[in-house]
């Protein structure tokens, strides 16, 4: 009976313990690696296949969404990602993902969560295979599929479940793991949503590795606002952006790409106007 009770007390304890901490995981080049692909029809009858998540982040970009692609004739096959096609572990996060549920049975003050941009379909399927890795389901609040749907949205909507009748929320702490340019964007815009959550880390995976996308300054919001306009004095010319720290224009070009979700061309300009604005612009170009 003393035994029962104090698992009791515990499990009380435990119930009244408010959650602190948002861990968030994508599932795709972010938990696992899968043959899953977008396949399209182009407007003239052609079939092509979007393999990755960069070539599908550039397709969108140019097009504006998959609405207007497909107000353009374009038309989408999306049936791979119901199933997880030969998953290829990508340890790294898996690993962070066990450490995270083991941190939070000493101290359950986290809710742990994977956010897809598949569909709801794939739910049943990715929660299989986190099984299969020896990751516990129920350790996870929930596996959510947006099919396509805004990844800041739904993160939003899981700070305000834990937000009072007056507004003030217990969220201290946000991570957020993914491998797209445009979730990595999108989810950034928290940082200014919500100010009074100070710790919002925005990781973007990548094979080998993960990032952390900083917090945007002075300069960051000036060139994502004027990308074809010089400069006017709001920090020294790329002071502060690791991108310019690249020895080529090419390079400087490909980090603005990738850091910045820019397309080639606003890359392009926006790394010219800078280097132009300290005079370097030929030595730049001389050297590649």
């Amino acid at each position: 009976m003393k035994l029962l009770l104090e698992n009791w007390r515990k499990y009380l304890a435990e119930e009244s313990q408010p959650i602190k901490k948002l861990r968030i995981f994508d599932f795709d080049e972010t938990i696992a690696y899968t043959d899953s692909e977008v396949r399209a029809t182009r407007p003239e009858g052609n079939e092509i296949g979007f393999p990755d998540q960069e070539a599908w982040d550039n397709f969108i970009e140019e097009m504006g969404s998959v609405e207007d692609a497909e107000a353009a004739g374009w038309s989408f096959d999306f049936s791979d990602y119901s199933r997880v096609l030969n998953p290829e572990e990508n340890e790294m996060i898996t690993q962070i993902i066990a450490d995270v549920i083991a941190a939070n049975e000493r101290n359950p003050e986290r809710e742990l969560y994977v956010i897809t941009a598949r569909g709801p379909e794939a739910r049943g399927p990715i929660r299989r295979y986190l099984k299969s890795l020896g990751l516990d389901p129920k350790a996870f609040e929930n596996v959510i599929g947006l099919a396509g749907a805004s990844k800041r949205d739904e993160i939003e909507r899981i700070i305000q479940k834990h937000t009072d009748k007056d507004g003030k929320t217990s969220i201290e702490s946000i991570h957020f793991f993914d491998d797209s340019d445009i979730h990595l964007n999108d989810v950034k815009q928290l940082r200014n949503d919500f100010p009074e959550i100070e710790d919002i880390r925005i990781k973007k995976v990548f094979p080998g590795g993960i990032s952390n996308v900083k917090q945007e300054n002075k300069m960051d919001k000036y060139l994502k606002d004027h990308p074809y306009m010089e400069p006017d004095g709001l920090q020294a010319e790329g002071e502060g952006d690791d991108c310019f720290s690249r020895k080529t224009f090419d390079g400087k070009v490909k980090c603005m790409k990738r850091t910045k979700g820019y397309g080639q061309e606003r890359a392009q300009a926006t790394v010219a106007k800078v280097l132009r604005a300290k005079k370097e612009i030929k030595e730049a170009y001389n050297k590649d």
